[in-house]
């Protein structure tokens, strides 16, 4: 009930809440500017018609993932709850687009465009809510439902491996002559009959039991059963999941070769221009100098002796007389 308000009664509201209020106040700002003041103006140029419509907020991509957000966050977390919560969110989705669509284009200024990788941190946070409904939805199936004590009756206590018998056994025994003073009924008689037994739904030990109404065997074999089930459920969703996003990943195989082609590419260029801005001739009169300085200095020095013969009369050969 939860998510049928939330799917389909709280989107509903907010999605026809946004459009009276664009509506109101686009036509509030049209009224305050021609007939709000004593001398009526009428918009002429392009910038004087968006004048009249709201401003393109920075933060206002902000509400519209938030709100994507959360209905994420209720689809996935409790799905197994109300299955019909995907197709009211399609359908909402749907109709957002189309309103955010009209919002965009005839009731807002013009966004400065911003180019972006990725949609940022909330990329993470979609990816933790998946993980995270993983878990949520193995405890509502293991908890909430009757499919773990139905498999473990079929299994092990049922004859003939089926469901026959299996209210009577989920039923336990309890004698009315163990209510307390406060929690007694009212009355102990059934169409004019004394009730001496009643029945509720869980595993325990009947009245004469020596440890009357604790937990029976086939109690802890469900609990068991259930636990086994929560990690077998999540381990294989993460499996299937892991295989599908490596057999189709976000971006295809053959876009990230040209995209590692393209970096190898401009690091090729980039080499080449730097190499040719080394040899460009100033660079190498400069080198050249510092190298007959050092040459000079070593000779000074004593470390370097110069011949004749041993100097070159090449184009860019230098020696001393």
């Amino acid at each position: 009930m939860l998510l049928s308000i939330v799917m389909v009664g709280k989107q509903v509201f907010n999605n026809v809440y946004n459009f009276v209020i664009m509506k109101f106040t686009y036509w509030w700002r049209s009224y305050r500017r021609s007939r709000g003041r004593d001398i009526p103006q009428q918009a002429t140029t392009r910038w004087e018609k968006d004048y009249n419509l709201d401003p393109a907020d920075t933060m206002a991509l902000f509400d519209e993932y938030l709100a994507m957000v959360i209905q994420f966050g209720f689809l996935t977390l409790f799905v197994s709850g109300f299955p019909l919560a995907p197709a009211f969110a399609l359908l909402n989705s749907v109709i957002e687009i189309r309103l955010d669509a009209y919002k965009f284009v005839t009731h807002l200024r013009r966004p400065l465009p911003l180019q972006v990788q990725n949609i940022g941190a909330w990329q993470s946070i979609l990816k933790g809510l998946s993980s995270v409904a993983i878990v949520t939805n193995s405890f509502l199936i293991a908890y909430t439902t009757n499919f773990i004590p139905r498999l473990v009756y079929m299994f092990i206590y049922s004859y003939d491996g089926s469901l026959t018998g299996y209210v009577n056994n989920s039923l336990s025994y309890f004698d009315t002559s163990d209510f307390t003073d406060i929690n007694k009924p009212e009355t102990m008689t059934l169409d004019g009959k004394h009730v001496h037994t009643c029945r509720y739904l869980d595993y325990r030990h009947p009245p004469s039991y020596e440890n009357k109404y604790t937990f029976s065997l086939q109690y802890w074999h469900i609990f068991a059963a259930r636990l086994a089930f929560i990690v077998v459920f999540e381990h294989l969703v993460i499996f299937v999941t892991s295989l599908i996003a490596y057999y189709i990943p976000d971006i295809p195989r053959n876009v990230q070769t040209q995209i590692q082609r393209e970096q190898i590419l401009a690091q090729a260029a980039l080499y080449r221009d730097e190499m040719r801005h080394s040899r460009r001739p100033g660079d190498q009169r400069h080198q050249r100098s510092r190298d007959f300085s050092s040459q000079s200095s070593d000779q000074n020095n004593g470390n370097l002796m110069y011949s004749p013969t041993d100097c070159s009369c090449g184009e860019d050969s230098y020696y001393t007389l």
